[in-house]
């Protein structure tokens, strides 16, 4: 909970400044800013109350079955969904809840068991970031990071060319 709450004061009373002026350095260029904020507008409190429903009302209560369908649903967006809905299960759903239950005793783990082929992909890759060494990046370039390996991971963002192809 510590972690949200400064998370989100961070964005709330510098996340926008901090954006505007340093995003460029990261790829966060005005439209793609823009596009973020039309994305969260739509989609930002859905995602954390249906992350912090599969902790807290689901897991928590031992509704393994409701759980599993859930992670279930997540797969199907992810293998079938639109670009926006295979965005809003990775980026929304599996980083929120993983980021949720890492401040719970018992951990993002626990839901290794209702880890499907295509989450489970998307949730190492979460899981490759947390264990990266971030402490020179500020919060604003580790949420950009994130965005940017997730969303490439999902075929979403074409991978960049450094010089010319021979």
């Amino acid at each position: 909970i510590a972690g949200d709450n400064l998370g989100f004061y961070i964005g709330r009373n510098g996340g926008r400044r901090l954006a505007e002026r340093y995003g460029g350095r990261f790829g966060v260029t005005p439209a793609r800013l823009a596009e973020f904020d039309r994305f969260f507008e739509r989609h930002g409190p859905k995602t954390v109350f249906v992350a912090r429903f599969v902790t807290d009302e689901l897991y928590e209560k031992g509704q393994y079955q409701q759980v599993r369908a859930a992670f279930e649903l997540i797969e199907r967006f992810l293998t079938d969904g639109t670009a926006e809905v295979r965005e809003l299960a990775a980026l929304g759903f599996l980083e929120t809840l993983q980021t949720a239950a890492s401040w719970k005793p018992y951990g993002s783990d626990a839901f290794g068991r209702f880890l499907r082929p295509e989450s489970r992909d998307v949730w190492n890759k979460l899981d490759m970031i947390s264990g990266l060494n971030l402490d020179d990046c500020g919060v604003l370039e580790g949420e950009v990071l994130t965005w940017r390996l997730v969303r490439q991971s999902l075929g979403l963002v074409a991978v960049p060319i450094d010089g010319p192809v021979n």
